[in-house]
């Protein structure tokens, strides 16, 4: 019996809104700023391009420059500080949608003689899918053949356990005779 390989998962931002719009910044104008999450907010950074008011408040997250990496727990992505010094209060957002971006293999198990299935379930998103490769009964890799969408937190990733093969050809039945005196 086989040992089943585990992995996590990587998101990268795909949607952001404003929490707190902070003062000081440069007034009605669009530029980028990046917000930084600590190790229990899954320890991305991310660049946003923003919009502020006639006030120099940023009031929108027009788009994500850069989506950055991140890994556990993305639900508490929230209250991310804008990082720079041009600024009276900082600016506060929250990252609100993710995108699975690639997978970190933690254990790569054992006794694999094909390729597993690899399943996504929890985390709030939707459609996002992989496929595992083997190399001397282990998985070696995990490739993103879909990054879904939506997804509020890591997605737990389950990898088929091994399938034990009974082998069924080739099955040889001898007879032999036995002889009483």
């Amino acid at each position: 019996n086989g040992v089943a390989a585990t992995a996590v998962s990587v998101l990268t931002a795909a949607a952001a809104s404003v929490t707190s719009g902070g003062t000081g910044y440069p007034v009605s104008s669009t530029f980028t700023v990046s917000v930084t999450g600590t190790s229990a907010q899954g320890g991305g950074t991310t660049v946003l391009n923003v919009t502020t008011n006639s006030s120099g408040v940023i009031t929108t997250v027009n788009s994500i420059t850069s989506g950055g990496t991140w890994t556990g727990a993305t639900s508490g992505a929230s209250a991310l500080t804008a990082v720079g010094s041009t600024f009276t209060a900082a600016a506060t957002f929250t990252l609100t949608s993710f995108t699975i971006t690639s997978y970190t293999l933690t254990n790569g198990g054992s006794g694999y003689v094909e390729a597993p299935s690899v399943t996504f379930s929890n985390g709030g998103g939707s459609s996002a899918a992989a496929s595992a490769s083997i190399s001397n009964g282990q998985v070696s890799n995990i490739t993103v053949t879909n990054v879904g969408s939506g997804y509020t937190s890591d997605p737990t990733v389950t990898i088929q356990v091994p399938v034990m093969t009974v082998p069924t050809g080739q099955v040889v039945t001898a007879n032999d005779t036995i002889m009483y005196t």
